[in-house]
């Protein structure tokens, strides 16, 4: 009995002196290749750290360029900010790690990725003091909506908000 706890001692001990990497969680040793994003960049960038890219899209297709030979992880930092998408960002298979390896997408800071969009014209509601309304032609749904940076409510209906 006492051998056996000896041996289980001894295997945490030896455990907890180990690297964090010999467990596979530390991506910063890991990493073949990195690429970074940043939401203040100007266009054409190469995605490193002194020239970021300037949107996510950008990052995924250098990904995807490299991604057959990888020889280690990928990671992508996405910096601090917003990121306003026009589309989708799809991410497919070829998106995955191979060769064994992973694609890491991280933020830093506090990324924002936002397919929002500005609705203008705002005019109070007659006969209301506390009412707005605009027009929000193009919008399939709002779910959503800030003024001024803040999170503002959305009149109820017993109707879907659609973008009228």
């Amino acid at each position: 009995m006492r051998r056996l706890w000896i041996s289980f001692l001894s295997f945490f001990i030896i455990a907890a002196l180990l690297p964090v990497s010999a467990f596979g969680e530390n991506t910063e040793s890991s990493a073949w290749k990195e690429f970074y994003v940043s939401a203040g960049a100007p266009a054409g960038g190469n995605g490193t750290q002194s020239s970021p890219f300037a949107t996510v899209e950008q990052a995924r297709d250098a990904v995807r360029a490299v991604s057959d030979g990888m020889q280690g992880d990928i990671i992508v930092n996405i910096g601090p900010g917003y990121y306003y998408l026009e589309n989708t960002i799809d991410f497919t298979s070829v998106d995955s790690g191979k060769n064994g390896y992973r694609v890491i997408y991280r933020g830093e800071g506090q990324p924002v990725l936002s397919g929002g969009r500005t609705i203008s014209g705002f005019s109070p509601v007659p006969g209301s003091a506390n009412l707005w309304q605009a027009k929000a032609e193009g919008f399939e749904r709002i779910r959503e909506l800030y003024v001024g940076g803040r999170k503002a409510d959305i009149a109820s209906s017993e109707h879907d908000m659609v973008g009228t």
